[in-house]
């Protein structure tokens, strides 16, 4: 009997082509030119000085909530430049997520307290007419100044990561948001939402993180910068997606059943001869009270990647029946209630 692992490789020889590496990493970027260091920090002092005097016009205000004593500026960084190297601890000026903007530059939104402005100011006078290095004949602060080509005030738009089509236009629309908060500020920022009518999920159904917590949000576009701007607690803001709560924690197992057979029935698989591609991944965790395992002759598939506490493993149903004890005992475990599998017919 010829092997089923004798298949011939996919040949891409006719496909390929050649291109000269060009790195990416933010570590050895090739050298900018060199700025005029008197127009360039003429030019950033000006930019702020109309930001702050815009962003305090334009912000948003409502009774309910004081605002933050700072203002909010949008910083454009040039392409490579790390958003960090904006942060001052000391001063409290902090920088939000960057995304990319126009040819590959990166758009910062930067908190900047009303006690760091004068400190901010000191860093572009110092930049622009201070001493030069002994050593390379730098102006003061370039690490800081230089990588910067453009200061304006920040909007919604400057903190929104996600597909720009997908953000709200009227201030009235309300959707669930995905809100990327500073850890430290996740109780104010329960206690800002609650004020402004805003619904935020329970903590057990928020995604953390070492730094940050991901809060869904339910408002409006209109609160949601009320509570960007009220403090500085959000440093991202998403469009919040479906999460399968319902199906995991809402059904009983029987139900569970009937969505997978429904959802069985609209597939259409493809052919047992189609190229097939398995990725072994041991991230994905059971969610505790999870989804009823797809262990079902609906869905049974000649391929199936099984998730559990353990790594992920590869199963052929045809192969428990022919007779491969080892394999199947290693799968096994992961065919049960209450953990969470994943089946792919390309798997």
């Amino acid at each position: 009997m010829a092997s089923k692992y004798s298949l011939p490789h996919i040949n891409i020889e006719s496909r390929r082509e050649r291109a000269d590496f060009k790195s990416t990493n933010e570590r050895f970027p090739g050298s900018p030119p060199p700025r005029d260091r008197q127009q360039h920090g003429a030019m950033l002092r000006g930019q702020i000085s109309q930001a702050a005097t815009e962003f305090e016009q334009d912000r948003p205000r409502d009774e309910r909530v004081s605002p933050a004593a700072g203002v909010y500026l949008e910083v454009e960084l040039r392409p490579n430049a790390s958003p960090d190297s904006l942060e001052r601890k000391k001063s409290h000026l902090k920088p939000a997520s960057a995304k990319l903007g126009a040819a590959d530059t990166r758009i910062v939104g930067l908190f900047v307290p009303e006690d760091a402005k004068p400190v901010l100011e000191s860093i572009l006078a110092d930049y622009q007419s201070g001493d030069l290095t002994e050593r390379g004949q730098n102006p003061p602060y370039k690490s800081f100044v230089e990588p910067i080509e453009a200061i304006r005030k920040a909007r919604l738009e400057t903190f929104w990561t996600d597909d720009p089509e997908a953000l709200p236009q009227d201030p009235n629309d309300t959707i669930w948001w995905e809100v990327w908060c500073i850890k430290s500020a996740e109780d104010a920022l329960d206690a800002l939402a609650e004020k402004l009518d805003a619904r935020c999920v329970p903590k057990e159904q928020r995604l953390v993180f070492p730094e940050h917590v991901v809060v869904p949000v339910l408002a409006s576009r209109a609160t949601i910068e009320l509570m960007l701007f009220a403090r500085f607690s959000i440093t991202e803001l998403r469009r919040a997606t479906d999460t399968p709560h319902f199906f995991i924690d809402d059904l009983n197992p029987d139900e569970q059943f009937e969505w997978a057979d429904d959802l069985a029935g609209r597939i259409e698989w493809p052919g047992a001869e189609v190229p097939a591609v398995c990725l072994l991944d041991s991230g994905v965790s059971p969610m505790g009270s999870g989804v009823e395992n797809c262990w079902n002759r609906s869905i049974s598939s000649d391929r199936r990647v099984c998730v559990g506490k353990r790594s992920a493993t590869l199963a052929r149903i045809g192969s428990r029946a022919a007779g491969e004890p080892a394999r199947a005992r290693s799968a096994r475990p992961n065919f049960r209630r209450k953990r969470t599998s994943a089946t792919s017919p390309a798997s």
